[in-house]
């Protein structure tokens, strides 16, 4: 049984709507409900969506065992089940979707071409005074790649080396050996237009220098001492690796398959991609840091306490740019 409660008329007239939250859309697909209509109703019904296990799911005689310490089987015949899962009629897929879409008119859509920002000449700090804070939060970098950048794949594997795994340069020097910070990365955010290459981590306010200090020389030796064949074939080793669960499920191809829609890509950057793993060198290493990896022309952004870091950000950059936590867009 159940019960359907109104909110008296007296509180509701009283109700503070400031904070109030429309609904626009909602779907859902569970037990004994297709959809959110059929979900309302098992709601308002009081009905029991759990049901003995269908037997084209599997064959519950083989697997069932009263005793729950039996090993391989399960004590129990029941479950909630969603409909209609797992495969499914491609071409009975295509006629639905035709029958749905195909009346719908073409428009095209303006092509957004966006100029690439211009990189940084020479060194500039923004200060973002939090007067309360406790930490430093920093990011150092200038900008980086486009999606379609054809080094992608040698940056990524140089980018894994310095900063974009637990063992890498960045997190081993700053958190690993020394204590600075609970992690530090690097990273290159792709987009169609060239995105950002930065350094990021946080540390005490007393520890600010030493870590923004540890951070550019560890920039440094990547560009002095590079890497090493050892180096390169870990890094290969550990993209291949990481890769494949990337493009298990039908979510991550079909997000896959946009992304290279999108970007104006094709297969080839699927099934090219350990050959141009493969393919990387020592040389092709040094060309991609010495290009990619800015050392003398960077951005700085502080987030802390500004009594604390000013006189330490005055270090790194004669253009300092001064704004309060406060201020709108922060």
């Amino acid at each position: 049984m159940t019960e359907r409660r109104r909110l008296p008329s007296d509180k509701l007239e009283r109700a503070d709507l400031d904070g109030a939250i429309a609904i626009v859309g909602m779907a859902c697909r569970l037990p004994g409900a297709p959809d959110t209509a059929a979900f309302w109703d098992l709601l308002a019904s009081g009905r029991d969506a759990i049901a003995e296990i269908p037997a084209d799911r599997w064959d519950n005689a083989a697997f069932y065992d009263p005793d729950p310490q039996a090993v391989d089987r399960m004590s129990t015949r029941w479950g909630g089940f969603v409909d209609a899962v797992g495969d499914f009629d491609a071409a009975a897929m295509e006629r639905l979707l035709t029958e749905k879409f195909e009346s719908w008119p073409a428009k095209t859509s303006p092509v957004a071409n966006l100029p690439d920002a211009s990189p940084q000449q020479g060194k500039r700090l923004l200060l973002v005074d939090k007067p309360d804070s406790t930490n430093t939060y920093f990011q150092i970098g200038n900008i980086g790649i486009a999606r379609n950048n054809p080094d992608r794949v040698y940056i990524n594997v140089i980018n894994t080396l310095f900063g974009g795994r637990f063992t890498s340069m960045l997190n081993d020097g700053l958190r690993v050996s020394s204590g600075l910070t609970y992690g530090a990365r690097s990273s290159f955010d792709q987009r169609k237009s060239r995105g950002s290459f930065y350094i990021s981590t946080f540390t005490s306010n007393e520890n600010t220098e030493k870590t923004v200090d540890l951070a550019l020389e560890i920039l440094k030796r990547l560009h002095e001492k590079g890497i090493t064949e050892a180096d390169l074939k870990s890094a290969k080793t550990y993209i291949k690796g990481q890769f494949p669960p990337q493009i298990e499920t039908n979510d991550q191809l079909a997000r896959l398959i946009t992304q290279l829609e999108y970007f104006g890509l094709d297969e080839r950057d699927i099934n090219d991609y350990y050959a141009k793993i493969d393919a990387m060198t020592l040389a092709d290493a040094q060309r991609v840091i010495k290009q990619y990896f800015p050392l003398e022309n960077l951005v700085f952004v502080f987030i802390g306490k500004s009594a604390e870091i000013a006189s330490i950000a005055k270090k790194y950059a004669q253009k300092i740019d001064t704004k309060s936590i406060s201020q709108p867009g922060f």
